[in-house]
């Protein structure tokens, strides 16, 4: 039901059309996602889910703008426990 989306750069159309098709589509299932800004690198995927999962109302799914912030998100995932 908590969702947060790690975006990639926002100053990219890419960026841009992933998340619009990303918040529509939960919109859609009356969710709504916490954006939260990345840049398509594994660091920015790491300190991003730190920082989220770090908090104490944690998100029951984060989603990645790709592969590469999914992969730090997860290792950040796996250091928290």
């Amino acid at each position: 039901k908590k969702f947060t989306y790690i975006t990639g750069r926002t100053n990219t159309s890419t960026s841009r059309d992933r998340e619009k098709g990303f918040v529509e589509f939960l919109i859609q299932k009356g969710i709504k996602a916490v954006i939260e800004e990345g840049d398509y690198t594994y660091e920015a995927g790491y300190s991003v889910a730190m920082r989220v999962l770090k908090k104490g109302n944690r998100p029951d799914a984060i989603f990645c703008a790709n592969d590469i912030v999914a992969l730090g998100v997860i290792d950040a995932a796996k250091i928290l426990g």
